[in-house]
Protein backbone atom coordinates (compact mmCIF):
# COMPACT_ATOMS: atom_id res chain seq x y z
CA UNK A 1 0.00 0.00 0.00
CA UNK A 2 1.28 3.59 -0.72
CA UNK A 3 1.68 6.09 1.51
CA UNK A 4 -2.12 6.96 2.03
CA UNK A 5 -3.31 10.02 4.16
CA UNK A 6 -6.73 11.34 5.62
CA UNK A 7 -7.62 14.62 7.58
CA UNK A 8 -8.00 14.00 11.16
CA UNK A 9 -11.48 14.05 12.11
CA UNK A 10 -12.83 16.55 14.77
CA UNK A 11 -12.93 14.12 17.71
CA UNK A 12 -9.07 12.47 16.22
CA UNK A 13 -7.83 15.82 16.33
CA UNK A 14 -9.07 17.60 19.77
CA UNK A 15 -7.48 13.95 20.97
CA UNK A 16 -4.06 14.31 18.87
CA UNK A 17 -4.34 18.03 20.71
CA UNK A 18 -4.60 17.27 24.34
CA UNK A 19 -1.82 14.45 23.40
CA UNK A 20 0.36 17.96 22.02
CA UNK A 21 -0.66 19.67 25.45
CA UNK A 22 0.42 16.87 27.99
CA UNK A 23 3.75 16.95 25.67
CA UNK A 24 4.86 20.29 25.44
CA UNK A 25 3.53 20.82 29.35
CA UNK A 26 5.93 17.74 30.24
CA UNK A 27 3.18 15.65 31.81
CA UNK A 28 4.35 12.47 30.50
CA UNK A 29 7.16 9.79 31.93
CA UNK A 30 9.70 8.60 29.50
CA UNK A 31 9.60 5.04 29.36
CA UNK A 32 11.96 3.01 27.07
CA UNK A 33 14.89 5.07 25.93
CA UNK A 34 17.58 5.32 23.44
CA UNK A 35 20.00 7.96 24.95
CA UNK A 36 20.67 10.69 22.51
CA UNK A 37 18.11 8.89 19.80
CA UNK A 38 14.87 8.19 20.76
CA UNK A 39 11.86 7.68 24.00
CA UNK A 40 8.37 6.34 24.63
CA UNK A 41 6.37 8.27 26.38
CA UNK A 42 3.78 7.10 29.10
CA UNK A 43 2.31 8.12 32.27
CA UNK A 44 -1.54 7.91 33.09
CA UNK A 45 -2.94 10.97 32.07
CA UNK A 46 -1.31 10.24 28.46
CA UNK A 47 -2.36 6.73 28.43
CA UNK A 48 -5.80 7.99 28.88
CA UNK A 49 -5.35 9.72 25.56
CA UNK A 50 -4.43 7.02 23.93
CA UNK A 51 -6.96 4.58 24.68
CA UNK A 52 -9.48 7.30 23.29
CA UNK A 53 -7.12 7.32 20.23
CA UNK A 54 -7.44 3.84 20.26
CA UNK A 55 -11.27 3.56 20.35
CA UNK A 56 -11.24 5.80 17.42
CA UNK A 57 -9.26 4.33 15.47
CA UNK A 58 -11.23 0.85 16.16
CA UNK A 59 -14.50 2.80 15.20
CA UNK A 60 -12.85 3.12 11.68
CA UNK A 61 -12.52 -0.35 11.09
CA UNK A 62 -8.94 -1.26 12.17
CA UNK A 63 -7.57 -3.41 14.35
CA UNK A 64 -4.89 -1.92 17.07
CA UNK A 65 -2.77 -4.52 17.98
CA UNK A 66 -0.14 -1.56 19.00
CA UNK A 67 -0.16 2.60 19.74
CA UNK A 68 2.62 4.65 20.97
CA UNK A 69 3.85 8.33 21.53
CA UNK A 70 7.54 8.96 20.95
CA UNK A 71 9.87 11.24 20.69
CA UNK A 72 12.80 11.30 18.17
CA UNK A 73 15.79 13.49 18.39
CA UNK A 74 16.71 13.52 14.66
CA UNK A 75 15.94 10.56 11.72
CA UNK A 76 14.62 7.39 12.62
CA UNK A 77 14.21 4.30 10.88
CA UNK A 78 10.79 2.81 11.87
CA UNK A 79 11.21 -1.21 12.95
CA UNK A 80 7.40 -3.18 13.77
CA UNK A 81 7.92 -3.83 17.21
CA UNK A 82 4.96 -6.91 17.70
CA UNK A 83 5.35 -10.11 16.53
CA UNK A 84 2.22 -11.81 17.03
CA UNK A 85 0.16 -11.30 15.14
CA UNK A 86 2.41 -9.01 12.54
CA UNK A 87 1.13 -5.96 11.65
CA UNK A 88 -0.62 -5.50 7.64
CA UNK A 89 0.14 -1.37 7.98
CA UNK A 90 0.75 1.03 10.37
CA UNK A 91 -0.94 4.39 11.28
CA UNK A 92 1.67 7.64 11.62
CA UNK A 93 0.26 11.23 13.46
CA UNK A 94 2.59 13.64 13.27
CA UNK A 95 2.77 15.56 16.60
CA UNK A 96 5.39 17.99 16.98
CA UNK A 97 7.38 18.64 13.79
CA UNK A 98 6.94 17.41 10.27
CA UNK A 99 8.90 14.74 9.36
CA UNK A 100 9.69 13.59 5.43
CA UNK A 101 8.98 10.44 4.75
CA UNK A 102 10.11 9.80 1.36
CA UNK A 103 12.24 13.36 -0.29
CA UNK A 104 9.64 15.98 -0.86
CA UNK A 105 7.23 14.51 1.00
CA UNK A 106 6.12 15.79 4.41
CA UNK A 107 3.81 14.17 7.24
CA UNK A 108 2.10 17.38 8.04
CA UNK A 109 0.16 18.15 11.42
CA UNK A 110 -3.95 17.25 11.11
CA UNK A 111 -3.22 14.39 8.86
CA UNK A 112 -3.45 11.03 9.86
CA UNK A 113 -1.09 8.65 7.22
CA UNK A 114 -1.39 4.59 6.72
CA UNK A 115 1.34 2.82 5.14
CA UNK A 116 2.46 -0.84 5.19
CA UNK A 117 6.11 0.40 4.81
CA UNK A 118 8.82 0.94 7.70
CA UNK A 119 10.05 4.32 6.25
CA UNK A 120 13.09 6.12 7.16
CA UNK A 121 11.70 9.50 9.04
CA UNK A 122 13.79 12.40 9.12
CA UNK A 123 13.29 15.41 11.14
CA UNK A 124 14.67 16.85 14.61
CA UNK A 125 13.19 16.73 17.07
CA UNK A 126 10.28 15.41 16.64
CA UNK A 127 7.24 13.59 18.43
CA UNK A 128 4.47 11.52 16.27
CA UNK A 129 2.04 8.71 17.66
CA UNK A 130 2.62 5.63 15.76
CA UNK A 131 0.08 2.28 15.47
CA UNK A 132 0.50 -0.96 14.52
CA UNK A 133 -2.56 -2.51 12.95
CA UNK A 134 -4.13 -5.51 11.20
CA UNK A 135 -6.74 -6.88 9.17
CA UNK A 136 -10.07 -4.58 8.82
CA UNK A 137 -10.94 -1.64 6.53
CA UNK A 138 -8.37 0.47 5.45
CA UNK A 139 -9.56 4.32 5.93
Amino acid sequence: MPLTQEDLSQSFGNTVSRIRDILSQRRVTIGEEKPGEAWLYGGKELEKEIKELKDEIKKKGHIVLQCNVFHFVRSAQIVQNTQNPKPTYYLLIPVNGTPTYRPGERLLPGKAYYTDELPLLSCENWDIIMAALSKGNLT
